[in-house]
């Protein structure tokens, strides 16, 4: 099972490359794109919440950038608020919502990743009744059919 160095690992490596090198405050411009609702800024602000290495992170926080990115349709950050719902880290523990979440950034074929989101899809469910695996399908349907 990843522990929560993987998590920190998991977050590092979901693609958060996007820094403008030409930013005088990386993070204040980045906040600053993350409100204005850019999805791949909310998703590095989440990341950079999670992995901090200056203060415990804060999951919770982190979680909730992430949600903003995901509802978006931003594959890592899905497959991040995934992470946190398996491992409830700052937010309700949930298989159902891992799978959820899980299943639409494999879906996602322009995220380099979705094969692995699949496989972890795939890890998780085995661990599931087939019916909460049903709802957490249920769920990724009817999110597709509300965008």
């Amino acid at each position: 099972m990843c522990g929560a160095a993987c998590g920190v690992a998991l977050f590092a490596g979901l693609g958060c490359a996007r820094v403008d090198p030409s930013r005088h405050d990386p993070v204040e411009g980045s906040l600053r794109e993350a409100d204005q609702g850019d999805a791949a800024a909310q998703y590095e602000m989440g990341v950079r919440i999670a992995g901090s290495p200056e203060s415990a992170p804060d999951y919770t926080r982190a979680a909730g950038w992430f949600h903003r990115a995901a509802d978006q349709g931003h594959a890592g950050a899905q497959a991040a608020l995934a992470f946190m719902y398996h491992r409830g880290q700052g937010v309700t523990p949930s298989d159902i919502e891992a799978v959820k979440w899980l299943s639409l950034a494999a879906a996602s074929q322009n995220a380099p990743e979705h094969e692995a989101y699949a496989v972890w899809r795939e890890w998780i469910a085995r661990q599931m009744t087939p019916a909460d695996v049903a709802e957490g399908d249920r769920l990724a349907r009817a999110w597709r059919g509300s965008r």
